[in-house]
């Protein structure tokens, strides 16, 4: 599995050479809770693991497409980086997305790793 530091992902940004969506795979009250500081970023969307888990494969990719145009960055084009609190989630996230051929990378550390 693939992944990505803070670091790599803030310059990343900061170059603005590539399109990047960041999936952020944590539930929506742990997003009330605990802000992100990716959240601000152009490209972010929520997607809770319980959720990807939840959605039969097949429909998986329709998902990510209808989330994709609500940032404005076609899903097909998109650098896909998932991130959760401490990057446990995003990594099991990225497990089952591999499954139905959804290459992403998590973000190391999680939304505690870009602090």
């Amino acid at each position: 599995m693939k992944s990505i530091t803070a670091a790599e992902l803030k310059k990343a940004l900061e170059e603005k050479s590539e399109k990047i969506l960041l999936v952020d795979v944590r539930e929506t009250d742990e997003i009330r809770e605990e802000a992100s500081f990716l959240s601000g970023v152009r490209g972010y969307v929520n997607f809770p693991l319980s959720v990807i888990r939840m959605i039969p494969g097949e429909e998986l990719k329709q998902r990510f497409e209808e989330l994709s145009e609500k940032t404005g960055i076609p899903f097909t084009e998109a650098r896909i980086i998932l991130f959760c609190r401490s990057g446990a989630r995003s990594c099991i996230a990225q497990e089952v997305l591999a499954l139905y051929g959804i290459d992403t990378e998590s973000l190391e550390g999680g939304n505690a790793g870009w602090l």
